[in-house]
C-alpha cells in the first residue's frame, strides 16, 4: 500500500480492520462490531486490542498520528473513516 509516497506494509489485522473502515467510510463504526467482525465474537468487549490496533494504523497512513484525520474516534463510541 503507498501512503503519501510511501510504501506502508500493514499486518493481516491492520489490513481487516481499515478495509471494514473504508468500505463503511463516512459512517460510523461502534467498538463492538469492528471487534466482532474482525477479531471475532469472542472478541465484542476487547476495546483495547481495538485501539492498539487503530493507533498502530494512524502511525501507518496519518500525515500527524496525534491529529488524525483520516480515521476520527467518536469517544465512547467508535471510529469513522472520513471520505
Amino acid at each position: 500500500m503507498i501512503v503519501h509516497g510511501k510504501e506502508v506494509k500493514l499486518t493481516r489485522i491492520e489490513w481487516m480492520l481499515l478495509n471494514e473502515l473504508v468500505g463503511n467510510a463516512g459512517h460510523l463504526m461502534v467498538y463492538y462490531d469492528l471487534l466482532a467482525r474482525v477479531w471475532g465474537p469472542e472478541y465484542r468487549d476487547d476495546i483495547q486490542i481495538l485501539r492498539t490496533c487503530i493507533s498502530r494504523i494512524r502511525q501507518k497512513i496519518e500525515k500527524d498520528p496525534s491529529n488524525p484525520m483520516i480515521i476520527s474516534t467518536v469517544p465512547k463510541t467508535g471510529y469513522i473513516f472520513n471520505k
